[in-house]
């Protein structure tokens, strides 16, 4: 098992270093609609119910021709992908664990660590802006990935837990320290057991809201939700979102938008 892994791993990386920069990923369905109508595109890679493309030179009309299927895709990630986002919510967050899990042996390799470090400790100094900061307290890294921050959070007297969906990434964050929660783990905790929850460059990539309201419950009366959207994206349907559970924006104190990390948002759980 650990030589397949590090065979697949070191397979990886050789592809996604000779990739270029406009590739999009998508369900087996919809790269065999795409084959058919752009046949010179190259499948670059195929997994399991995921695929990659190279659309290099082709993305303007690629794009056109999935708006006729009714798909909408993420801002480009990691200067690099491209997600196709369907309606469908559920096959959307299929989509979305399948693509981290592919590339979390590699996720290190292909993200600004510095630009994640900075923008982790700036939700972290907005979450404080509300809560009383102990040893007693816990707060969730809502989606989590590889556990960048717990690297970050060493300065901080409190319990820090990844929280993810995807099993890939929960297992490099816990080689990496990270106590780590999957979606099951976080249904098992107690109503109101957790002071506040921050989620770095997570809701620009349109999640399920599941795992989100299944947080909120389980939020202390006083508790914050602290988080970024890139590019603004994912901004409206998580604000709505929050004002269906009854949260209240506060300020993003010491924090403004801006065109680097994108908006902020702190929702506080009140009675």
């Amino acid at each position: 098992m650990i030589m397949v892994r590090i065979l697949r791993e070191g397979l990886l990386m050789m592809q996604v270093s000779d990739l270029g920069y406009d590739i999009l990923v998508c369900d087996d369905k919809l790269a065999n609609k795409i084959n058919k109508l752009e046949p010179a595109i190259p499948l670059v890679m195929r997994y399991p119910n995921i695929c990659f493309l190279d659309i290099q030179g082709k993305a303007e009309n690629i794009f056109q021709r999935l708006l006729h299927f009714g798909v909408d895709l993420s801002p480009k990630l990691m200067d690099r992908f491209f997600i196709c986002r369907q309606v469908d919510s559920a096959k959307r967050q299929r989509l979305l664990e399948s693509f981290f899990d592919v590339i979390a042996p590699i996720y290190e390799q292909l993200v600004d660590i510095q630009r994640n470090y900075e923008n982790i400790q700036n939700l972290m100094e907005a979450a404080k802006s509300y809560i009383n900061v102990s040893k007693c307290c816990t707060v969730i890294d809502f989606g989590c990935g590889i556990g960048l921050s717990h690297d970050v959070m060493a300065q901080y007297e409190m319990m820090i837990v990844g929280l993810d969906p995807c099993p890939g990434m929960r297992g490099l964050a816990k080689r990496r320290g990270m106590r780590v929660w999957g979606p099951a783990e976080l249904a098992r905790q107690p109503m109101e057991s957790i002071d506040a929850a921050f989620a770095s460059y997570v809701f620009h990539l349109l999640p399920d809201s599941g795992l989100l309201r299944l947080l909120w419950n389980r939020l202390k009366v006083g508790g914050v939700i602290t988080a970024n959207f890139h590019k603004q994206e994912g901004l409206v349907v998580f604000e709505t979102t929050m004002n269906e559970l009854g949260g209240v924006r506060m300020k993003a104190v010491p924090l403004r938008d801006d065109t680097h990390h994108g908006a902020y948002r702190v929702f506080a759980k009140r009675i």
